[in-house]
């Protein structure tokens, strides 16, 4: 019998790593268009489902052995047995290192000959990596990195004058349809250290972990949330869920001594060590983040060893990433070791704007977890005035390297929901409120299309003004933009009954000022809004 288990557990980890070898997905462009690529998730799902109903047939088969009979609702076991070992890595694997920031001119500059497996030397390369896009009603933004991210080694001397372009590329429901384009004009680079953020971590406590690497993960985090804490950083909130075939929720807090005390001292597989209920993990995290109404940031954090085997059937994963858009929550993950479908994570992270991040050694979960933690911080955040509506669109930026410039995307979605707006790229003179037709006829002719296309929305057009004169004066001036508009737009055949107007003087700025100033063209604008 053991070795009839034996050649059990083989053929698994044989089968198992044949899905491993999926094309990556990374810094390519989706075979499908969003709508139909997000679905390629539940593909995906029944895909797998599949494989183990097939596999599980062949197994009885050949040994007849009991123990991986499914449950009543056909999913897999409610136990797992521990994965003794993650030795598959590939020959050119670099082992998680510390980030490091340097300029372009010493970002050559380092050690790069030793990956631990083969010594092999993996020049290093560079890339543009685009994560957490976020679009609030008037507002957008989204984060960029610039470097080897196999290295954790990123270039610190981005200027704002380095960003190319960046895009908003709609996403047409079928092939049919021609994508449309929106150069964005308004945007600015921030400090985010500001910005109010929450970190839900999801910890895979399945049977396959075992119980001592299970403590290595808890412990992992608490180090790097410990990290964190050290450094003073305020305004950023902390959960913490373990699961298997059901979730649990530990703690949520800001204060480290009370986190300290739901994960230390760690207790192995004590209350888990079921089969994986991955997206059924995803899906508690995601509702549970969803609750928190003061976070800026809300990013998830799903670490697992496994494939997803024991989430419900009436669970569709597609569903789950739709939540997280809806709710304007990224999703990062954590593969960990031989036994994942890696294509099924990449697509989870890539539709939910987040990383992923693939590891095969135990001894690298304290350094990934501090990695991003700290890639958050050091990230450039990119705050944006959007250009278009949709529900399916791709941000696109291009970006200065060190020898060439870097293109990479991200998804979001920006829906024509009552309350959510976009900015008109016209650039007004201090104290104007004249509109050049001539200059400005794309941005007028894109916003035509939208409003014959969406013929059943109404519209509100508002004027804003930076803070140079009086408050009085600049009230005026608001007014006067918002109508300017309005009279071309009710002169182009739009129905003046859809259309109203407001100033918003210098009152509510889009973008801050800097320290003494009350200039600044970005905040002289004009937006719409939907009613």
């Amino acid at each position: 019998m053991k070795k009839n288990k034996l050649l059990i557990y083989i053929f698994l980890i044989f089968s198992f790593s044949l899905y491993a070898q999926e094309p990556s997905i990374e810094n390519k462009e989706p075979k499908t268009f969003f709508g139909k690529g997000i679905s390629e998730v539940d593909k995906t799902a029944k895909k797998i489902a599949n494989e183990f109903k097939i596999l599980y047939e062949k197994i009885v088969k050949r040994f007849g052995n009991k123990e991986f009979k499914r449950d009543k609702d056909g999913r897999q076991p409610k136990t797992e047995k521990r994965i003794v070992t993650h030795d598959q890595r590939p020959g050119n694997y670099v082992f998680t290192r510390p980030i490091v920031t340097t300029s372009r001119s010493s970002f050559y500059d380092f050690d790069y000959d030793l990956t631990q497996r083969t010594k092999k030397k993996i020049e290093p390369s560079i890339d543009l990596k685009l994560m957490y896009p976020v679009i609030t009603p008037g507002m957008g933004y989204i984060s960029f990195q610039v470097g080897d991210f196999r290295y954790s080694r990123y270039l610190n001397d981005i200027k704002e004058d380095d960003i190319k372009s960046i895009k908003l590329i709609s996403i047409p429901s079928d092939s049919l349809q021609v994508p449309d384009t929106c150069v964005i004009k308004k945007y600015k680079i921030i400090k985010n250290i500001d910005r109010k953020r929450h970190f839900s971590f999801l910890l895979d406590h399945s049977g396959s972990m075992g119980g001592d690497r299970a403590d290595k993960l808890q412990l992992a985090v608490l180090k790097a949330l410990e990290n964190d804490f050290n450094n003073n950083l305020p305004n950023i909130t902390y959960s913490v869920h373990k699961f298997d075939g059901v979730v649990k929720k530990l703690i949520t807090s800001k204060n480290f001594n009370e986190i300290k005390n739901f994960l230390d001292p760690q207790t192995k597989l004590v209350g888990f060590g079921g089969a994986t209920a991955l997206f059924t993990a995803l899906d508690s995290g995601i509702d549970d983040i969803i609750k928190d109404n003061e976070s800026d940031s809300k990013i998830v954090v799903l670490f697992t060893d496994g494939y997803a085997t024991a989430d419900d059937k009436s669970l569709i994963p597609s569903q789950v990433l739709l939540k997280a858009l809806l709710n304007k929550i990224n999703v990062v993950v954590i593969g960990f070791g031989n036994n994942i479908f890696e294509k099924q994570l990449k697509q989870i992270a890539l539709f939910a704007g987040g990383n992923f991040y693939r590891i095969w050694s135990e001894n690298e979960f304290e350094q990934l977890y501090k990695n991003i933690l700290r890639d958050v911080r050091i990230s450039y955040d990119v705050q944006f005035s959007p250009c278009m509506f949709g529900d399916n669109v791709k941000i696109e930026m291009e970006v200065d390297g060190i020898n060439s410039p870097l293109t990479n995307y991200a998804y979001y979605r920006s829906p024509t929901d009552v309350g959510n707006s976009i900015a008109v790229d016209i650039r007004f003179e201090s104290g104007s409120s004249k509109i050049n037709l001539d200059k400005y006829r794309f941005e007028i002719d894109q916003l035509l299309k939208f409003l014959n296309f969406k013929s059943d929305l109404d519209i509100m057009i508002e004027g804003h003004t930076d803070k140079q004169g009086s408050e009085k004066n600049n009230q005026k001036i608001s007014e006067k933009r918002a109508e300017s508009l309005k009279k071309i737009l009710i002169s182009k055949g739009i129905d003046a009954s859809r259309i109203s107007t407001v100033g918003m003087g210098e009152n509510s700025p889009a973008y801050s000022y800097e320290y003494g100033e009350e200039k600044n063209e970005l905040n002289r604008r004009i937006e719409i809004k939907i009613q």
